[in-house]
């Protein structure tokens, strides 16, 4: 009497296959991934930093000159709300009493493997946006 032998599973061919989709799957999302989270702490940047801009225009308005002092402005991007982390240190620097260049600094503490450590954003009196980013 023969017996029917019970062919269920997987071949060893069928779970390579599987395995080397999902790694050029993957390989494809990482860096995607990496990409997209660079561009929305670009944005945070240039949100904190257009507030930085509006707040000196007030203070300007207020006392006829700029400030580089942060603490002088009704604004201040390094508050965080509800466990926020920063990304970025700014500074406000004033050449004149009629400019300014506010400079969010990228945190190296946090930024991707393989990335320059040297990434800022600028904004200044006019709204003129620069940067390495």
């Amino acid at each position: 009497m023969k017996l029917k032998q019970n062919r269920g599973g997987f071949t060893l061919m069928e779970v390579l296959i599987v395995v080397v989709v999902l790694a050029v799957l993957a390989g494809l999302a990482v860096p995607m991934y990496t990409a997209s989270v660079e561009k929305s702490r670009k944005a945070e940047a240039l949100a904190a930093l257009g507030a930085l801009r509006q707040s000196e225009l007030r203070f300007f308005a207020q006392t006829g000159a700029y400030t580089n002092a942060i603490a002088n402005l009704d604004f201040d991007p390094a508050s965080v709300a509800g466990g926020q982390t920063l990304h970025f240190t700014y500074a406000v620097a004033t050449p004149s009493a009629v400019t300014f260049t506010a400079t969010a600094t990228r945190n190296a503490t946090d930024l991707p493997a393989g990335a320059p450590a040297n990434r800022t954003v600028t904004i200044t009196q006019a709204g003129v946006v620069g940067g390495t980013m």
